[in-house]
C-alpha cells in the first residue's frame, strides 16, 4: 500500500527544527573549539576580508581558520543528514512532523542513497539559489530537487 505524500508545510517545518538543532550543535562544537584555541570569530572575519581588499594583515592562517569551521558545520550538517535519513528515515525534525524519506517502494534507503542525497541533491539544490526545494511547490509528489537525484519520497510516517 502506497503511503501517503508529505505536505509542504511539514517538509518545511521539519527542516527549520532541524536547523535550529543543527546550530545549537554547531554551537556546541565550534564555541568550545574558538575558546580552546582563543579565537574570536568576528576578528576571523574581519581580517579575511581586509586580506581579501589587499590589506596584508600578518594574521595569514585566519582564511584558514574561517574555512576550517565553515568545514566543520559543513561536515556536521552533512554527518546529521546522512546518519539520521539513512539509518530511520528520520531526522529529529521530520520525527516530531511524523513524516520520513523513503524510497518510491516505501522502504528506508538506506546511508549510500541518503549520502547521494544529502551531499549532490542537497548541494545542488542549494546552488539553484534554492530552486532545488522550491520545485516540489510544482511538482505532484511533493519532491524536491534532491528526491528526484535519489528517487525519493518524503510521507506520512506510520508507526
Amino acid at each position: 500500500m502506497m503511503q501517503s505524500i508529505a505536505g509542504i508545510r511539514r517538509r518545511f517545518f521539519a527542516l527549520v527544527l532541524d536547523i535550529i538543532l543543527l546550530g545549537i550543535l554547531g554551537g556546541a562544537v565550534i564555541f568550545p573549539l574558538e575558546n580552546s584555541l582563543n579565537l574570536d570569530m568576528d576578528e576571523l572575519v574581519e581580517s579575511v576580508q581586509e586580506q581579501m581588499q589587499g590589506s596584508h594583515d600578518p594574521a595569514a592562517s585566519s582564511l584558514f581558520l574561517v574555512i576550517a569551521c565553515i568545514t566543520l558545520q559543513l561536515t556536521l550538517w552533512s554527518f546529521y543528514f546522512i546518519v539520521f535519513i539513512g539509518k530511520c528515515g528520520q531526522t529529529p525534525g521530520k520525527k516530531l512532523l511524523g513524516i520520513r524519506a523513503v524510497r518510491f517502494d516505501g522502504k528506508l534507503m538506506g546511508y549510500k542513497m541518503a549520502a547521494i542525497r544529502c551531499l549532490i541533491g542537497y548541494t545542488l539544490s542549494w546552488l539553484t539559489f534554492g530552486l532545488g526545494f522550491i520545485w516540489a511547490l510544482l511538482d505532484k509528489n511533493n519532491q524536491c530537487l534532491h528526491d528526484k537525484i535519489a528517487g525519493t519520497l518524503v510521507v506520512n510516517a506510520t508507526y
